[in-house]
């Protein structure tokens, strides 16, 4: 019980000791992404900003061997990135994104049972970028990430039963962004 007292004195007075500065807050996109992400930019101070984003994508595919397959992956997360003045309303942005990754797949085979998959886990993205101030409540960005996913799930066949699945996936993601400021 002392230390969860001792904890929040501490906290209390790093927050009333620390200049008192309002965190702009705001709404983002990715544009030109294979998939459709939404961030909420929260600058904490000039050179810190904290970002929790939602990413959904859905897949479908058609081949000789299945005849349709529909996938959807869905990803909650946070970022945290450091912000640094290069030019005139430009800023270089580094960091990392840290997400819950989820994959739930249908496959309707042309011969035999169809199949669903499922499976969870989690996605390590550092990202790189420049931002654009187009006015003091627009940027446009570019960005670049190599990521890391590791999912384990099951997949349920009606002829095999129950299998389980481990994954890992890595590769690069690029994006335009669009970062709306209130």
């Amino acid at each position: 019980m002392i230390h969860k007292f001792a904890l929040c004195a501490c906290t209390a007075a790093a927050a009333l000791a620390m200049p008192a500065q309002a965190a702009e807050v705001g709404l983002g996109v990715a544009v030109f992404e294979n998939s459709g992400t939404v961030f909420v930019p929260i600058d904490i101070g000039p050179d810190v900003r904290i970002e929790p984003y939602f990413t959904n994508r859905t897949q479908r595919r058609s081949d000789s061997s299945t005849a349709y397959t529909r996938s959807v992956y869905t990803t909650l997360g946070v970022g945290a990135m450091g912000l640094w003045p290069v030019a005139e309303n430009t800023r270089f942005l580094a960091g990392s994104r840290l997400g819950y990754h989820r994959m739930r797949s249908h496959t309707e085979y042309t011969v035999g049972s169809p199949q669903d998959t499922s499976a969870a886990g989690f996605v390590l993205a550092p990202v790189v970028g420049f931002e654009y101030l187009v006015t003091k409540k627009l940027a446009v960005g570019i960005e670049a990430s190599y990521y890391y996913s590791r999912v384990t799930g099951h997949a349920d066949d009606y002829f095999a039963g129950r299998i389980d699945t481990k994954q890992t996936d890595t590769g690069t993601s690029t994006a335009v962004t669009l970062r709306f400021f209130f």
